[in-house]
């Protein structure tokens, strides 16, 4: 019983700690990457911290995300060829 009380004391922190590494995460994300809305995002992501950094990653990171996939996987054909 006393394993379980640790764990449900250490769930919080590691979620929380997660959240913060996400919302840094995202944060040096918008600061570097040329995204529309930029100076919007960053203001966001400030002001709003965890609830902001999941919202940003849905919306933007996954959109370049996959473009930065297409964009390697069209390099390797050509390297292929």
């Amino acid at each position: 019983m006393k394993n379980m009380d640790i764990l449900l004391t250490l769930l919080p922190v590691f979620m929380i700690g997660g959240l913060f590494v996400l919302w840094t995460a995202m944060l040096v994300h918008a600061v570097k990457s040329k995204i529309p809305s930029k100076l919007l995002w960053v203001v966001v992501l400030i002001l709003t911290s965890v609830i902001g950094a999941p919202v940003y990653f849905f919306v933007v990171y996954r959109k370049t995300a996959k473009k930065r996939i297409a964009n390697y996987s069209s390099v390797l054909q050509l390297q292929l060829a």
